[in-house]
């Protein structure tokens, strides 16, 4: 787990304190290194290039000993492999962002299950996963959020706190944000249970 993960993680469960505090919603906060190893990348990242130069090798004006073009490709080949090997944050840059959108909303679809979010006896569960290598967050609501938020009040929260990870400080201020329509929209009642830890999930 990075630096910038775990300085987020240490200020997460005062947040989700201090907005559960004002509201019945359930939040969990799951923090994750990245949503993708972005292994798939090494394929063409070192296939294309010992493409190019097995191309190279046979039709350069120049020439070259048919014996060594093969080992030749593959130290090609393999130079690109360690330099995108070695660096996931290289490998994440080649995919590009809509990629990493799509890769951070899996991940926090499957976090929805897998954390329980959707299991809260009112139905007033809500994920926020932050990616932090992406820096991207996510958010997903139960069904009661949408029935009870108004979809203007709601959208404009999630685009407050989906656009918020730039620093821990934005962040904070955006979950704020979102915590502060939670508020008004689905206040905390007199009978409410806290259903979740609110220590944030750290993943690698």
């Amino acid at each position: 787990m990075g630096s910038a993960a775990a300085e987020l993680g240490a200020v997460v469960e005062e947040l989700v304190r201090e907005v559960e505090s004002g509201t019945s919603a359930e939040i969990v906060v799951v923090v994750a290194g990245s949503s993708s190893r972005y292994t798939d990348v090494l394929g063409w990242a070192m296939g294309v290039p010992g493409l190019l130069a097995t191309a190279f090798f046979c039709w350069s004006p120049w020439i070259f000993d048919d014996r060594w073009i093969p080992i030749d490709t593959l130290a090609v080949a393999g130079a690109f492999g360690l330099l995108f090997g070695t660096s996931m944050q290289t490998r994440r840059r080649l995919v590009g962002h809509k990629e990493q959108e799509r890769r951070v909303a899996l991940a926090a679809d499957a976090a929805f299950w897998q954390e329980a979010v959707h299991a809260t006896r009112g139905r007033t569960g809500i994920l926020v996963y932050v990616s932090v290598l992406e820096r991207i967050v996510a958010v997903r609501a139960d069904m009661s959020i949408a029935s009870t938020v108004p979809a203007g009040a709601w959208n404009k929260a999630l685009a407050d706190v989906q656009g918020s990870y730039t620093t821990k400080e934005a962040f904070s201020a955006g979950f704020r944000r979102l915590g502060a329509v939670l508020a008004e929209h689905l206040p905390r009642t007199e009978d409410d249970v806290n259903e979740s830890p609110d220590a944030p999930r750290m993943r690698p």
